[in-house]
């Protein structure tokens, strides 16, 4: 999964703390990656964030697989400090702000992003595009 996850984010992700994640790394581990498209400004949005933030909170703490799932946020703000507030409310990485237009990237090979949506992609299934995604 890294080779695919660099291909479509890039060499490094940030976290709420400002540090850099290894794509590269991150990907090695995992079987599962959730693309968590929003905006700051979006109330379904944050109301969406709220309950994604527990479910990873108790997937991280419970599952026998933790380590083979994470979530990366790509934000639709167009202000750097949005994106930074909203970040500082994730436990998961996020594409860098200056990044951004990689977003614009992705919606031209895999069609417009909603409001706000979680997008999955398995090593096993491929991507599984799935709109707003209820937890």
């Amino acid at each position: 999964m890294s080779e695919f996850l660099v291909s479509l984010l890039g060499e490094r992700l940030v976290n709420s703390e400002k540090a850099e994640v290894d794509v590269q790394s991150l990907g090695a581990k995992l079987s599962l990656v959730g693309l968590f498209f929003g905006c700051s400004l979006n109330a379904p949005c944050k109301q969406f964030n709220g309950s994604l933030c527990e479910f990873y909170s108790r997937f991280k703490k419970t599952s026998e697989h933790k380590d083979k799932l994470e979530i990366v946020f790509i934000s639709s703000d167009q202000d750097q400090k949005h994106w930074q507030d909203f970040l500082q409310e994730m436990p998961w990485p996020a594409l860098p702000f200056k990044d951004r237009h990689k977003k614009v990237r992705w919606e031209e090979e895999h069609g417009q992003i909603s409001a706000y949506s979680l997008r999955r992609f398995s090593v096993f299934g491929g991507l599984e595009i799935t709109g707003k995604t209820p937890l």
